[in-house]
């Protein structure tokens, strides 16, 4: 496996993001409901442009530079984050990419499983999960329509972070299959 990561980059962009989020967006809410969650919207990006190894690797970086900061169990939203992002960089690799209205759909898409998982997985923990009502789905429609558009942003900076330039011996991911980016 050929290393792509710019490791000066990824500290650089998971530091930014996590003060940021932890400074700013934890206590601001769009919409008055949804409060914005930067490391899933660069998890989103990652899984858009790296490996499924890599973003597996990163998706667990983040993941747990967000555990540090927030009171839930320790290492859950590592292993989440690890595993949404082997999960969309694979799912990627096997969907077509016709182009900028797809990828703003599957952000959309992937913003608002991923906060699904989440609310699992918290459920699994006793932590409360909002009851499933109107206002629900509202917050669901505000996720997916902010990672619609943040999408974009995230894979720019993903690709500043992995180095998508190199390939692998057998193929662009390392498995003789072609990627799409």
């Amino acid at each position: 496996m050929i290393a792509r990561f710019r490791w000066s980059h990824i500290v650089i962009v998971i530091g930014a993001v996590v003060i940021a989020q932890v400074a700013t967006f934890d206590q601001t809410l769009v919409a008055g409901t949804v409060r914005l969650d930067l490391p899933l919207y660069l998890l989103i990006g990652v899984g858009f442009v790296a490996r499924s190894d890599e973003a597996a690797l990163l998706g667990f970086v983040v993941g747990l530079s967000v555990d540090l900061f927030q009171f839930s169990p320790f290492g859950l939203n590592a292993l989440l984050f690890g595993i949404v992002g082997w999960s969309l960089a694979e799912a990627r690799v096997r969907m077509l990419q016709p182009g900028t209205t797809f990828r703003t759909f599957q952000g959309a898409l992937a913003a608002v499983a991923v906060t699904s998982l989440s609310w699992f997985a918290g459920a699994i923990f006793e932590q409360d999960p909002p009851p499933f009502t109107n206002r629900t789905l509202g917050i669901l429609a505000t996720i997916g329509i902010i990672g619609g558009v943040l999408v974009h942003p995230a894979t720019r900076l993903a690709r500043w972070m992995v180095d998508t330039q190199m390939t692998a011996p057998g193929g662009a991911d390392g498995s003789g299959r072609v990627i799409a980016s």
